[in-house]
C-alpha cells in the first residue's frame, strides 16, 4: 500500500510506486515557502481510472503538457496539488507532482484585497467610498470626535487597528504663517486633547471663511491584522507562540497614508425661484419683427471668491411651434464676461423634457463684485414651476476626516506570501499549515530549537555526505542600510560597519526601525528610508507609542532587542551545526512517525531535519534520504 494517494474527482490514480520520489522541506530552516514535490518524473499507469480522471490519450493530447488539480493524501493528511502530464508512453503517462496546503492558491494575492472597509458612522452598512478629494464635504465626519477614543485601551485581537498619537513636527513645512492651509496644525498625527480626538473645523463670519486644519487622522494596523483577515476569508484560524506573544500583539505597522479628504467649505445660500415671465419682441435693423418671446432673468452679485454651485431639477412640457415666436426654450447660467452655459435648449418638436444637474462657476478674487446671470427664454407664457438651489464653496482648503476607512490602503503593497516571509525573516518563525483542522500555526524557532517532539532512530543510516557549516558569519538587519545591523560570528555579535566574509549569510527583513521618544518620532527622513516601519503600542501609555514593552524593543541590537530575543540561539545553532546527508530503509509505520517531525536522534547525536526525500521500493518499504543539520551549541 502506497503512503501517497493521488485523487482526481474522487478517482484514485494508480502509479508505479517505485518511480515516485517525494521531497519535503522544513519551513523552520527555509526563508521561503516550499511545496512538497516529486523529485523527478514518475509513471502513472494507463488504466480505466487514469482515462476517467485524466481523459483519453487521443492524438490531440500528444506532446501537450496538461496540468490537472488533484488531492494528495499523505500520512493521514490531505493536500491540494497539481499533476503535470509530461508525455505519453506505452501503457504509462510520465508526470510531475507538487502539493501543499490549499492556501497555496492565495499566496500570490495582495493582502490589501482581504482588508475590510469600515465606517466611523455607527450602523453604516453602505459607506461612501473614500476619496482623497471631494468637491463638497462628506456627511458623517463629525463622528471622528469620539470614534478613536474607543480604541485607546485595546490591542490585537480585540481591535485590528489603532490611532496612536505620533509626532511629525514639520509634516507641512516650517515657519508657516497665517493663512497657510495648515497654519493651525499642532505637530502630531492622530492628535488628542483632554476631551478626545481633535477635529478640523472652520468658521464663517461676515462672508469670510477661516479653516482650521489642526489634525491628521491616520489609522495604523496591528501587525497581525492582515494575517487574521486573509485566513478568515478562507475559513482558517491561526495559533502558535508568535500569535500568543503579548509583545507581538502590540506591534503596529506604520503607514504614511491618512484618511484626509481635501475639500472646500460650502455655504448654503438657499433656494430661489424666477420672477414672472415678461414678453418682449426682437427686431432687426429695419424694424421688422424677428420673433417674440417670454423671458425671465435673475442675477447674483458675487460677494466672495469661491466655487458657486447651482443645482436644478424640473420638467418642461411639450409645446407647439409658432413661427412668430422663438422656437425653443432656453435656460442659461453664466458669469459676466464668462462662458455661457446653455443648460438646455428645448425645441418644440422634442416633446416634454426633464432636466436635472449641477453647474459650477469658479469666481476668482478679482471677479468678486461681478454678476452671475440666470436667464430663461420661452415661447410660452406659462411654464412649469421650478427652483434652483445655490451653494457657495469657499476657496480655502478644508481637510476633512473622511468617515470611511479603507483598511487596504494602510497595508504594504505585499502579496500574502511576501507578508508571511517578512514575518518569518523578522521574528525567526516556523510556519505550518494543517488543512484538516484549517489552521496556520506560527511558532518562534528560538523556542523550538531546543525543544519539540523528536524520535530516536534505533538503526544505522548510511552517511552520504558531511560538511562544515556553510556560514561563518550572519548579518541581521532591517531592509535599509541606515538602521543599526548586527554582524554575528561564533565569537561575538557586534554592530555592522565594514566587516566582510566570503561565507556570510544575510537575514534581511522588510521592515525598518521607527525612532521613539515619548511617542513615535516621524519625519521625511524616516519616510524616505527603505522598509515598512514597526511601532510598539502599549495601552498603559495610550494613545502614545512606546520604545519598549516590558523592556523588549524593536532594535536589532540590545539585551532585549530582535537578535537577543528571536535569533541568538538559532544563529548559534546555524554557526555550529554541520550539514549531513544520510539514507536508509524505513517501513511505512516508521516513515509515518518521522514525516511530520523536525528533529531526530541518530547514534546519540541530535539533528534537525532540513528536508527528506522518500520513495517506495519493490520490497514494500521506503528508501529515505535525509538532509540534516546537527544540533550543536
Amino acid at each position: 500500500m502506497s503512503l501517497i494517494k493521488i485523487m482526481v474527482n474522487d478517482i484514485e490514480i494508480d502509479f508505479v510506486k517505485e518511480t515516485l520520489s517525494i521531497k519535503k522541506e522544513n519551513n523552520a530552516l527555509s526563508r521561503d515557502f516550499k511545496v512538497s514535490h516529486s523529485s523527478f518524473p514518475f509513471l502513472i499507469i494507463e488504466n480505466g481510472n487514469a482515462k476517467r480522471a485524466l481523459g483519453t490519450r487521443d492524438l490531440a493530447s500528444v506532446n501537450k503538457i496538461r496540468t490537472i488539480a488533484v488531492s494528495v493524501f499523505e500520512g493521514g493528511k490531505r493536500y491540494t496539488g497539481e499533476l503535470q502530464i509530461l508525455s505519453y508512453l506505452n501503457g504509462f503517462r510520465k508526470c510531475n507532482l507538487k502539493y501543499a496546503s490549499s492556501l497555496l492558491s492565495i499566496m500570490n494575492k495582495k493582502i490589501s484585497e482581504f482588508m475590510p472597509i469600515v465606517s466611523v458612522i455607527p450602523g453604516e452598512t453602505n459607506p461612501v467610498p473614500f476619496s482623497e478629494k471631494s468637491k463638497i464635504p462628506v456627511a458623517g465626519s463629525n463622528n471622528w470626535a469620539s470614534y478613536p477614543n474607543a480604541f485607546i485601551d485595546k490591542t490585537f485581537p480585540e481591535v485590528k487597528f489603532q490611532f496612536p498619537k505620533m509626532k511629525y513636527a514639520n509634516k507641512f513645512g516650517e515657519n508657516m504663517v497665517y493663512p497657510d492651509t495648515w497654519f493651525f496644525y499642532m505637530g502630531f498625527i492622530n492628535n488628542y486633547d483632554d476631551i478626545g480626538f481633535i477635529e478640523n473645523s472652520y468658521v464663517i463670519s461676515s462672508g469670510i471663511c477661516e479653516v482650521r486644519n489642526k489634525n491628521v487622522a491616520a489609522p495604523q494596523l496591528y501587525l497581525l491584522s492582515p494575517l487574521y483577515y486573509v485566513l478568515q476569508s478562507v475559513g482558517f484560524s491561526m495559533d502558535g507562540s508568535f500569535l500568543n506573544s503579548e509583545f507581538i500583539k502590540r506591534l503596529l505597522i506604520y503607514s504614511t497614508k491618512n484618511n484626509m479628504t481635501q475639500t472646500y467649505v460650502s455655504k448654503d445660500s438657499g433656494i430661489f425661484s424666477f420672477p414672472p415671465l415678461n414678453f418682449t419682441t426682437l427686431y432687426d435693423e429695419s424694424g421688422d419683427v424677428i420673433y417674440s418671446y417670454y423671458f425671465s432673468e435673475n442675477e447674483i452679485v458675487t460677494n466672495i471668491a469661491g466655487l458657486y454651485t447651482f443645482e436644478y431639477e424640473f420638467e418642461e412640457s411639450s409645446f407647439d411651434f409658432d413661427a412668430s415666436l422663438i422656437g425653443e426654450v432656453s435656460f442659461q447660467i453664466y458669469l459676466f464676461g464668462g462662458d455661457i452655459y446653455n443648460i438646455f435648449l428645448h425645441a418644440s418638436n422634442s416633446g416634454s423634457q426633464t432636466y436635472k444637474g449641477t453647474i459650477s462657476i469658479d469666481v476668482s478674487p478679482d471677479q468678486v463684485g461681478d454678476r452671475i446671470f440666470i436667464k430663461y427664454y420661452s415661447p410660452k407664457s406659462n411654464v412649469s414651476p421650478y427652483s434652483i438651489n445655490k451653494n457657495i464653496h469657499y476657496n480655502e482648503e478644508y481637510y476633512q476626516m473622511h468617515p470611511t476607512i479603507n483598511l487596504g490602503r494602510y497595508v504594504p503593497d505585499w502579496t500574502f506570501s511576501t507578508y508571511l516571509n517578512a514575518l518569518q525573516n523578522m521574528f525567526n518563525l516556523e510556519i505550518n499549515i494543517d488543512d484538516f483542522s484549517k489552521k496556520m500555526t506560527l511558532n518562534f524557532n528560538e523556542e523550538e530549537i531546543s525543544s519539540g517532539e523528536k524520535i530516536i532512530l534505533k538503526k544505522s543510516l548510511a552517511i552520504t555526505s558531511y560538511e562544515q557549516s556553510p556560514s561563518d558569519a550572519f548579518l541581521l538587519k532591517y531592509e535599509n542600510s541606515e538602521d543599526v545591523a548586527l554582524w554575528i560570528t561564533k565569537d561575538a555579535a557586534e554592530t555592522y560597519s565594514i566587516q566582510a566574509s566570503d561565507f556570510v549569510e544575510r537575514f534581511d527583513n522588510k521592515f525598518k526601525f521607527v525612532p521613539t521618544g515619548y511617542t513615535a518620532e516621524l519625519s521625511e527622513v524616516l519616510d524616505s528610508k527603505s522598509g515598512v516601519g514597526l511601532m510598539i503600542y502599549d495601552p498603559v501609555y495610550g494613545p502614545y507609542t512606546v520604545n519598549n514593552y516590558l523592556g523588549q524593543t524593536l532594535k536589532i541590537e540590545g539585551s532585549k532587542g530582535i537578535y537577543e530575543v528571536f535569533w541568538r540561539k538559532f544563529i548559534k545553532f546555524l554557526l555550529n551545526g554541520s550539514p549531513v546527508e544520510m539514507s536508509g530503509p524505513f517501513t511505512e509505520s516508521e516513515l509515518n512517525q518521522i514525516l511530520n517531525l523536525k528533529r531526530i536522534f541518530v547514534d546519540n547525536q541530535e539533528y534537525i531535519i532540513a528536508n527528506l526525500e522518500y520513495s517506495e521500493t519493490q520490497q514494500n518499504n521506503f528508501e529515505v534520504k535525509f538532509s540534516l543539520k546537527s544540533v550543536t551549541f
